[in-house]
């Protein structure tokens, strides 16, 4: 192949890569009003409630109930500094005192699925808040 054709291919792809790629990218379906209320794993063990004006309240029950709160933001969020494929692209953040995590939501019939697309926090805070999870809406969060 021609070198100048080959150079123009390569030109062409980063200035797609640059300037295009993340604008086009859609992230998830899901929107503010949908997520707010309270979700649940299926054994209730890990609690999240997104609130209204941004509250976030999450519970995690071990031998004791272990809680935490913070806030929650619907914005686009990722990993790297050019974001090469959708699935390294999230849209929601979540900020507590220990956790600051980018997580994508989808909705899969009434579950809320979250995929964790990055975690910046102390390894077990991380693990039990930002990690991949399917939930269910409950009717209540549980007794403080």
């Amino acid at each position: 192949m021609n070198r100048k054709i080959l150079y123009l291919i390569l030109a062409l792809s980063i200035i797609w890569i640059i300037g295009g790629c993340a604008h086009t990218i859609e992230v998830g379906k899901v929107d503010a009003d949908s997520i707010i209320g309270v979700w649940a794993d299926k054994d209730q063990k890990y609690i999240y409630a997104f609130l209204e004006n941004s509250k976030f309240r999450f519970w995690v029950f071990r031998d004791r109930p272990e809680k935490t709160q913070g806030v929650w933001i619907m914005e686009e969020c990722y990993q790297g500094a050019i974001i090469m494929r959708k699935e390294q692209m999230g849209n929601l953040h979540i900020y507590t005192d220990k956790v600051n995590c980018c997580m994508l939501t989808r909705f899969s019939g009434n579950k809320l699925m979250l995929k964790k697309i990055y975690a910046g926090a102390d390894w077990g805070d991380a693990l039990d808040v930002c990690s991949d999870k399917v939930l269910m809406k409950i009717k209540e969060m549980p007794q403080e």
